[in-house]
């Protein structure tokens, strides 16, 4: 018994040397949203220094919602522990332009970031409104992205330009989703579960869908 306070010990200072993930704010010029955008980027402890490094990037898009520390703080100790780049964008909307915003903030990142620029090592992921909308971009882009996930997504929003939206529920979506691994779990879920999803599929990558 006189064992475990000194693992615990050992194990409160691993963690505490532990290399922390980087954090920056990036913003561009974007043509399609016709003004000034802003995302978050989580990148690993190695990434200033494996300068000749690439990595997978999962976008992880927000709503309305308010800020979530504790989610926040879930990304960073993952980023921090895993070869992957986080970009958070948003708020994510499926009317107006937003929907057509992504293969835009796809070319920014990839020309600024060590990524691997290829769908197969790209995914998308969200809670709520971002959800649906993680989900319903890798229905509308098979093409870009190799996985999608949702935590708890809104069940259906209306989508389409301003104006002219109609409703959409992911029931419709999935059935389109055959070139994509997707995984949709409830709120309680944990994060890191559904991150480890995507490195996985990562590896063994759906085949692109033919044009």
């Amino acid at each position: 018994m006189r064992i475990l306070p000194g693992l615990i010990f050992f194990a409160t200072l691993a963690a505490a040397f532990q290399p922390a993930a980087h954090i920056e704010q990036r913003s561009h010029r974007s043509q399609v949203m016709g003004d000034l955008r802003t995302y978050r980027v989580f990148l690993p402890p190695t990434y200033q220094s494996a300068r000749a490094t690439r990595y997978p990037v999962i976008y992880w898009f927000h709503g309305y919602e308010a800020e979530d520390t504790a989610r926040d703080r879930a990304l960073t100790a993952y980023v921090a522990a895993h070869p992957v780049i986080i970009v958070d964008s948003g708020p994510a909307d499926t009317t107006g332009s937003f929907p057509l915003y992504f293969p835009e903030l796809i070319e920014n990142v990839d020309q600024s970031l060590r990524t691997i620029a290829d769908r197969a090592h790209r995914a998308v992921t969200g809670g709520g409104g971002g959800g649906f909308f993680a989900i319903w971009q890798a229905a509308k882009c098979p093409d870009l992205v190799g996985s999608a996930s949702s935590f708890h997504a809104t069940p259906e929003a209306p989508v389409g330009p301003e104006g002219f939206e109609v409703d959409s529920a992911l029931t419709d979506l999935f059935p389109t989703l055959d070139d994509v691994r997707v995984r949709q779990v409830a709120a309680a879920s944990s994060i890191a579960e559904t991150l480890d999803f995507h490195l996985d599929a990562f590896a063994p990558p759906l085949p692109k869908p033919a044009a």
